[in-house]
């Protein structure tokens, strides 16, 4: 009996535990979308999203992709289709100052992966980070807290040198988001006293004929704080790889 209440009372204790680190876990959750106008109407759109778990010299990224298959349905269309067949879900943990994380994922899979290359995948690396810190020319508009005199939004009117620059830039900054890790742009983060949390970009079609199939396109990026369901589960993964790490020599 006393063998008995001792498991229950670790249980509970270890469950308290998590409890409370799971609420010292800032998550902010980021998202890349394309919005495609027409007469002022979205005729075509596409995102895509993660998390990423910030907690002491850890992080953990929370990445979604859907799996595929060959559609080997009878059709006419002699071109290869693929047709979804479930959504994998991976965490990515790493370490401060190690080159090599652990992934887990919703199979059971435990496998070692070099940091960059998941954060050049994510398109979040820094050294892809330069478009944000980029003059597009002089602002055209600057918007800010009538209380703190805070920058919430910069608008920069582009003198196009090519024809893929955008024709607008957008930038918009957060003050209540500057303790976050993620940085879009260290520099502008620093200058403006703030955190800048989305960028937008706004192209316009450069000939007749793309003038009369779209109107114009929006591309942006942006970070939010959010309070994530899976603050538990993070802490678990975490504590893992504390472990995992000394048994695959994570440098």
């Amino acid at each position: 009996m006393r063998i008995l209440l001792y498991i229950i009372f670790i249980f509970l204790l270890t469950k308290e535990t998590q409890g409370q680190l799971a609420q010292n876990i800032t998550v902010i959750k980021y998202t890349n979308a394309e919005k495609l106008f027409n007469k002022n109407q979205i005729i075509n759109t596409k995102s895509g999203s993660f998390e990423i778990a910030y907690y002491k010299e850890y992080t953990l990224y929370n990445v979604s992709s859907v799996r595929l298959e060959v559609d080997h349905s009878k059709t006419k269309d002699t071109v290869t289709k693929f047709i979804p067949v479930d959504t994998i879900i991976t965490y990515y943990v790493a370490k401060k100052n190690l080159n090599y994380g652990i992934s887990y994922d919703c199979f059971g899979n435990t496998k070692k992966y070099p940091v960059d290359s998941l954060l050049k995948a994510l398109a979040i690396h820094d050294s892809m980070k330069g478009i944000y810190s980029y003059v597009f020319g002089k602002r055209a508009l600057i918007v800010r807290n009538k209380k703190t005199n805070n920058i919430t939004l910069e608008k920069y009117d582009v003198k196009k040198k090519i024809l893929t620059d955008p024709d607008t830039v957008y930038k918009y900054y957060d003050y209540n988001l500057k303790g976050i890790n993620f940085s879009f742009s260290p520099t502008l983060d620093k200058q403006n006293n703030s955190k800048l949390w989305k960028i937008l970009f706004v192209f316009t079609p450069q000939n007749k004929k793309d003038r009369s199939l779209w109107q114009k396109l929006e591309v942006s990026m942006q970070i939010e704080k959010i309070k994530s369901q899976d603050n538990r589960n993070y802490i678990k993964l975490i504590n893992r790889f504390k472990n995992d790490s000394k048994e695959l020599s994570l440098k």
